[in-house]
């Protein structure tokens, strides 16, 4: 995994930290993914390393590009600090979109408590807006200035119709954020026509992240089972909004008679019989000349031998298009 930190240039201390799956070659059906911006809470007085680094890791683990925003927090700042913060971070992820591989056109922001009023701040205010918003147990009455560090916007009447679809999960036991910041919103969303998705859970205190008890920090108040199901829900409705990475191809074994020529991209077994394709492949190689290694390769096509071998012994791109045009220059013979 590739993990980048950057510094952000709106407020002192504020930092996006990316964490991006490599890029290989067996995973050739991905070739740009959807990204996930982190925004844990605190009440805007710190940040929850709880609803950080390994939420970020949760959806790493699903195939997306995760990135944790440690925006403005403490007395010494004030609104709309944290907000620039958020909008300099999309931009940060858009204008690295090529070099990082991300779908800049699916970047969802996912953000807890007063990160969740962040969150949805940045999809109901923000001059870049995400695709999608994820909303854990939000902040969104501005009557939670009691709670909070510094006074902050109300966000139901902030609602417009450009506002990406929602998906928000809350409990009804939370007696710290009360349950009616997310049916205000909601009320909200739905009078102005943006589709959301929500599960409000019975059981479960304030600020569970993962409910996992990986995320608990020792307290089995932050653990359960039930509310923990929002993460999976969450990745089914990125999958329902987005779609996921393609899959469509047939494992089925090409052969060299089903394709009426030789290539790189039918089985190994199907193309041996011709004496001139198999001194080419000896020529490139060597190892073939071993019984015990042709009869490993022979189900195989020449691309997927040159994914698994080790890297040192793999050919460069430009090699295997050479070997796949002096493949083809062959005539097909039936064997």
């Amino acid at each position: 995994m590739n993990i980048q930190e950057i510094k952000l240039t709106t407020n002192p201390g504020a930092s996006l930290t990316a964490y991006m799956p490599e890029v290989h070659s067996e995973l050739a059906n991905i070739e740009r993914r959807p990204g996930i911006l982190v925004i844990p809470g605190g009440a805007y007085m710190f940040l929850s390393a709880r609803e950080a680094e390994p939420v970020a890791l949760a959806y790493a683990a699903q195939g997306y590009h995760a990135f944790v925003l440690r925006y403005s927090v403490g007395k010494e700042h004030h609104w709309p600090q944290p907000l620039e913060d958020a909008q300099e971070a999309m931009q940060v992820i858009i204008s690295h979109a090529e070099e990082w591989k991300v779908d800049e056109k699916r970047i969802a922001a996912v953000g807890f408590s007063a990160g969740g009023h962040l969150a949805a701040a940045l999809g109901t205010m923000g001059s870049i807006r995400p695709a999608a918003l994820i909303l854990g147990y939000p902040c969104t009455l501005d009557s939670l200035g009691k709670i909070l560090v510094f006074p902050v916007p109300g966000l139901p009447d902030k609602v417009d119709d450009k506002t990406p679809p929602v998906f928000l999960f809350s409990t009804y036991e939370d007696d710290v954020v009360p349950i009616s910041n997310s049916v205000r919103f909601l009320d909200a969303l739905n009078r102005n026509r943006i589709p959301f998705e929500c599960h409000i859970f019975q059981k479960g205190c304030h600020g569970l992240a993962l409910a996992k008890p990986l995320t608990s920090a020792g307290f089995k108040q932050n653990v359960e089972e039930d509310a923990a199901k929002w993460f999976d829900l969450s990745v089914c409705w990125l999958h329902n909004l987005w779609g996921d990475f393609p899959s469509e191809h047939s494992k089925s074994r090409r052969r060299a008679s089903d394709m009426k020529e030789y290539s790189v991209n039918v089985t190994v077994e199907s193309m041996i019989g011709n004496p001139s394709v198999k001194e080419l492949l000896l020529q490139v190689a060597p190892a073939l000349a071993d019984p015990d290694m042709m009869d490993q390769a022979a189900p195989l096509t020449v691309t997927q031998i040159n994914r698994e071998i080790a890297e040192q012994y793999r050919l460069s791109q430009e090699q295997m298009e050479q070997l796949n045009a002096a493949l083809k220059a062959i005539p097909y013979t039936e064997s």
